[in-house]
């Protein structure tokens, strides 16, 4: 299999790109006051918006867009409410779709120390968003819940506290919980009436998804295999 990888400016590359060609997009741009960029929160949110425009006619049905951003700070306080705000105004106006909004804990912490653009331990939220006609179109409109690492090729990995992660599931209404296979039986003795889908890579993720109902089967992502 041949990879290409491309460098440059996104709004340069894009329109290079063959239409619905894109499945998955994940980007941490620099923010307001960081690593040179000058703009006012107005400016940026403006900028995210045009390239989220130019985005939308590469990505293939069902595509997946994850955009993280910084807890920032100023000597004044916090600010990145608005940037928090703007983001999902900026992305719902190209037509993306909400899928979720994940809070990321950076346990290495602010890398410039807690005084600068980031406050330590460092939680940055991660915007979900998806093309799909409905964000339930992708989950059958059901409630699921997933948890696991994932390796590059594909692969789901453990995760600690699964029995702590199925009641929060429970708890919160979700009907299905997408665990790895090896921690099937203890995800299983606290789930309750929730079904929990053992899983051990991306493909088998989207199979269980298309089983319940969802059309996940159109969201197809290149992996990288482990090297020997």
């Amino acid at each position: 299999m041949k990879h290409d990888i491309i460098t440059g400016d996104c709004l340069d590359v894009l329109p290079t790109l063959p239409a619905r060609s894109v499945n998955l997009v994940c980007s941490s741009p620099p923010y307001p006051g960081q690593m040179g960029n000058w703009q006012t929160v107005a400016e940026w949110l403006d900028w995210l918006g045009h390239v989220a425009r130019r985005l939308r006619p590469v990505l293939a049905p069902s595509a997946v867009v994850a955009l993280n951003v910084a807890f920032k700070r100023t000597a004044d306080g916090w600010q990145d409410t608005r940037l928090w705000a703007g983001v999902a105004s900026a992305l719902e106006a190209a037509e993306l779709r909400c899928l979720d909004v994940y809070i990321w804990h950076k346990t290495n912490g602010a890398q410039n120390g807690p005084s600068t653009y980031a406050d330590a331990p460092g939680y940055e939220p991660v915007f979900v968003y998806t093309n799909a006609e409905r964000p339930g179109d992708l989950l059958g409109d059901n409630k699921v819940a997933v948890t696991g690492t994932m390796e590059l090729d594909g692969s789901v990995g453990e995760v600690g506290g699964i029995a702590q992660k199925a009641v929060a599931a429970r708890r919160a209404g979700a009907k299905y919980f997408l665990v790895p296979r090896s921690l099937e039986n203890e995800a299983k003795r606290n789930a309750g009436s929730m079904k929990v889908i053992p899983v051990s890579n991306l493909a088998e993720a989207l199979d269980a998804l298309a089983s319940i109902g969802g059309n996940a089967r159109e969201l197809t992502l290149q992996t990288t295999p482990k090297a020997k």
